[in-house]
C-alpha cells in the first residue's frame, strides 16, 4: 500500500524571481537542497533556472542546473489566482525519501 504523499512547501534558500520584459514570461532560481524528480528523470541538488518556455497555449517549463549538466522540460498548467502571490516558491510531494516537483509559484502573478 502506497504511504499518502506529504506536501512540502516553502520558499527555498536563494529562491528569486527575476524580471523580464514580458509578464507572461517567468524565470526563477533556486537553490533545491535535495535530489527530486520532474517528468520522471532524477535531478541532483543544487542550483537551477525554472524558465517558461513557448506560447500561451502551449506553455512548459524549462528546469536548467546552473552547471548545465542537468536538465528537464515538463508541460505546465497556468492557473490563475484570486491574489497575487506574495513570495516565489516551489512546491514538493514527498513520496517516503523522494521529492517530486508539482508546483511554482512566482511572486506577484
Amino acid at each position: 500500500m502506497k504511504r499518502q504523499m506529504l506536501t512540502l512547501v516553502g520558499v527555498l534558500g536563494m529562491l528569486l524571481a527575476a524580471g523580464s520584459a514580458s509578464a507572461q514570461t517567468i524565470k526563477v532560481k533556486a537553490d533545491v537542497p535535495f535530489n527530486f524528480i520532474i517528468n520522471k528523470a532524477t535531478l541532483p541538488a543544487g542550483e537551477y533556472t525554472l524558465m517558461s518556455v513557448g506560447s500561451e497555449s502551449a506553455r512548459a517549463l524549462s528546469i536548467r542546473s546552473a552547471d548545465k549538466q542537468n536538465q528537464a522540460l515538463v508541460l505546465a498548467n497556468h492557473v490563475d489566482s484570486r491574489t497575487p502571490c506574495k513570495a516565489t516558491k516551489l512546491i514538493f510531494n514527498r513520496c517516503r525519501d523522494r521529492y517530486f516537483l508539482s508546483q511554482v509559484w512566482v511572486a506577484g502573478n
